[in-house]
């Protein structure tokens, strides 16, 4: 239950009162629901036989204003979701109707934050945005009763929509947009390892080649090379195959790599089996490596084809990427530079207006709803 978020005990203590009051004609349900919830655990409750119904009560609500290691949040939800699965089964309990439950299953857990139990048996936590127009809901699956793995979005997901929203809220939209964004990147990574994509720092996407020595020489026309090893190709096929044009033509310039200075060569695809050898010193990891947002949505829309138009719009792709591109390596240049992507507008004017900032957030969380949601039930 970890991506569930911290209950304030008062407040679990009004939720269990309200199902005591709700269950108020079939309060043995209660102490069934609690058996159930607690079978597990190191102390459980069981029912005795001939004690006063209410005593047993206080037992549990004794239990659920334990605060540490979320010992009472955690009782309150299961014994919730073991009271809505025998309510389900046996169609209602005396006197109390599946939309009375359902309706009571509402937790605020602070200001315009709150989670609930579906009518399809899933918890959800609920934020509330103000937007342009008026404020909506924002809403993220977080537990599904009806399947053994109980986290469906994970928790360092959850962390970073909350604080994504906290920042919209402070009107910090910089940030707000920053942090969503590595959520989005950090859902499509999660939802690509199960394709068989991986992310590991400075892991070789191409082979490595060895290095060979070359020595140049000073002649009449220029210059001549010579390799102390066999290259791949002798030297005197260079030019000879039938249609080849003649000269050979690349392209090399010169960079600066720290103290040193380098050499690249371009367009050598029929030169280097001439100037350099096949020999693989470190092979390719064999997968493409997931290294950054832009990689990310490119690999989860038109390889893997986990991200569709349905899910989050293509033409966003560009826009989140360049945007948080400007946010990572951020600069006062960075912030003014136009981003030809969002219409030649700057980050500093992109992260000025509300409703973008909105939409982003919006598109976002639905995205790693959807996918998060797929994940959990197997359908990815």
């Amino acid at each position: 239950m970890k991506s569930l978020p911290n209950i304030p005990r008062k407040k679990i203590i009004e939720v269990y009162e309200e199902f005591v009051q709700l269950y108020s004609g079939a309060q043995t349900e209660l102490l069934k629901a609690a058996e159930r919830a607690l079978s597990s655990d190191p102390n459980p409750f069981n029912i005795v036989a001939g004690a006063s119904v209410s005593s047993q009560l206080d037992e549990i609500k004794n239990r659920m204003q334990r605060s540490a290691f979320n010992y009472g949040r955690n009782l309150l939800i299961s014994w919730i979701e073991e009271l809505h699965t025998e309510l389900v089964a046996n169609g209602g309990a005396h006197g109390v109707t599946l939309l009375d439950f359902i309706n009571s299953c509402r937790i605020k857990v602070e200001n315009n934050v709150i989670i609930k139990l579906t009518s399809d048996r899933k918890w959800q936590i609920e934020w509330e945005l103000p937007s342009d127009e008026d404020s909506e809901q924002i809403a993220i699956h977080i537990r599904n009763i009806s399947i053994s793995n109980d986290d469906i979005v994970p928790d360092y997901i959850i962390q970073y929509v909350w604080q994504s929203i906290i920042a919209y809220n402070n009107k910090n939209y910089l940030t707000s947009l920053a942090l969503i964004s590595i959520a989005l990147e950090g859902t499509l990574r999660d939802a690509l390892e199960l394709k068989g994509y991986t992310y590991n720092y400075g892991a070789q996407v191409n082979d490595v080649y060895s290095f060979e020595e070359m020595e140049v020489y000073p002649d009449v026309n220029g210059f001549q090379v010579k390799f102390a090893n066999a290259m791949p190709r002798n030297y005197n096929d260079f030019l000879t195959e039938s249609g080849k044009v003649v000269p050979e033509k690349i392209r090399i310039k010169r960079f600066k790599n720290g103290p040193n200075w380098r050499m690249e060569l371009r367009d050598i695809d029929y030169l280097k089996d001439f100037w350099s050898t096949d020999n693989i010193v470190t092979p390719a990891t064999g997968s493409i490596n997931i290294g950054g947002l832009g990689t990310a949505l490119n690999v989860a829309r038109n390889q893997a084809g986990i991200l569709t138009n349905s899910i989050l719009p293509a033409d966003t792709d560009d826009v989140f990427q360049k945007v948080r591109n400007n946010l990572i390596h951020l600069s006062g240049a960075a912030l003014t530079t136009p981003i030809a992507s969002v219409g030649g507008i700057s980050l500093e004017e992109f992260t000025s207006s509300r409703s973008r900032i909105f939409d982003a957030i919006w598109s976002i969380c639905g995205t790693v709803d959807q996918l998060y949601i797929r994940i959990s039930n197997g359908t990815l």
